[in-house]
């Protein structure tokens, strides 16, 4: 029984992925159960067992995938031993998933695109938003930290800008792809470039190396 479960679980974990790419690809409409399917080597019918409909499938897609990857976002900012490299850490990772994960960058391109076309978006919208509540939840701290935010920068204020800036990244990984920053350095500017402007004493020797 336990196998049987996992091996469900597994299954059903494949067909999201497939679903993912394939949304991305396709659009709402060219994204059909048999492109899903065929992508993995299944069938149809196979698909259908998980997911009733397209719309629960693509609600399933963005509140599973936003799960996966805010911790994998969030983990320069944990680990990171001062508030600056923290913070240009999370910037840095968010852009290098964009760059080099494709999954990462096919999830920004459905978020923007696709998403509303389904009946069930305000469910991925809320799952979306409540991801975006989490990233607040831990940089919040690290902002609040005594003396970090040049005067007039409110920890409300550097929040703004930060997830902006994650966040119209992703549209330009929707967009323009080839315009993300193309390498380990050109992310480490951008995101320098990004936090060092809310910061009261912005010491280069902060910037951050995660790749």
């Amino acid at each position: 029984m336990r196998r049987t479960a996992a091996a469900a679980a597994e299954t059903r974990a494949r067909v999201l992925d497939s679903a993912l790419l394939t949304f991305a690809e396709h659009g709402y409409d060219g994204a059909t159960f048999e492109r899903i399917a065929a992508r993995i080597g299944m069938t149809r019918g196979a698909v259908h067992h998980h997911f009733r409909g397209k719309d629960e499938l693509l609600a399933a897609v963005l509140t599973e995938q936003w799960r996966r990857y805010g911790e994998q976002v969030l983990a320069p900012l944990r680990a990171a031993s001062d508030p600056a490299t923290a913070l240009t850490g999370f910037i840095e990772e968010h852009l290098r998933l964009l760059r080099e994960d494709p999954m990462f960058r096919a999830l920004a391109t459905v978020g923007t695109f696709v998403a509303a076309r389904s009946s069930l978006v305000e469910q991925g919208v809320r799952d979306h938003r409540s991801a975006l509540d989490g990233w607040r939840a831990e940089l919040a701290p690290v902002l609040a930290a005594p003396g970090l935010l040049r005067p007039g920068v409110t920890v409300d204020a550097a929040l703004f800008v930060l997830v902006s800036v994650a966040m119209g990244a992703n549209d330009t990984a929707a967009i323009e792809p080839e315009r993300l920053p193309a390498d380990a350095a050109a992310r480490r500017a951008v995101a320098w470039a990004a936090v060092a402007g809310l910061l009261a004493h912005p010491d280069p020797a902060s910037r951050t190396t995660l790749r």
